[in-house]
């Protein structure tokens, strides 16, 4: 749904949608190749609250009147 796999037959293959996609995702591997542990610990971290409370005002609400 991403648009970074696509099925053929019963495979999946790497397969961006787009080139940014590609680069994105061939530079995390070489993070996570050189840096493994780091990589983890930030997908396991819990945001800060700043971090949260920045994204939060972005998000889009069901039911809100403010257009």
């Amino acid at each position: 749904a991403r648009g970074l796999v696509a099925k053929d037959g019963e495979a999946y293959l790497f397969q961006p949608k787009n080139p940014v996609l590609e680069k994105m995702t061939l530079d995390l591997a070489t993070c996570y190749r050189e840096r493994r542990a780091a990589v983890i610990e930030l997908i396991y971290a819990r945001p800060n609250d700043a971090v949260r409370s920045f994204a939060d005002a972005f998000r889009i609400k069901k039911g809100g009147t403010d257009g």
